[in-house]
């Protein structure tokens, strides 16, 4: 299985309201767009949240923050907790 498939399985186990977008929802929908990652939108509300963050925990997820580590210049990453 593939890891995209993968994520999306256990985001819909997890019952997080959610939907594909960019390239995957692309070839979805019959035109052809390279891609090398699966964009998702999810609903913004405190249980959607949860879900979803238990989703990521099962994956060990990497949150990507707005803060620039000013020693590289590369944006920051946190495990989800």
């Amino acid at each position: 299985m593939s890891p995209d498939r993968k994520l999306l399985e256990i985001l819909t186990r997890h019952g997080v309201p959610f939907v594909v977008v960019g390239g995957h929802a692309v070839n979805f929908h019959g035109s052809l767009r390279a891609t090398e990652d699966t964009d998702v939108l999810w609903i913004r509300s405190p249980d959607a949240e949860a879900k979803l963050m238990a989703a990521l925990r099962e994956v060990d997820a990497r949150f990507i923050g707005d803060e620039i580590d000013p020693a590289t210049g590369v944006e920051r990453t946190h495990p989800v907790a």
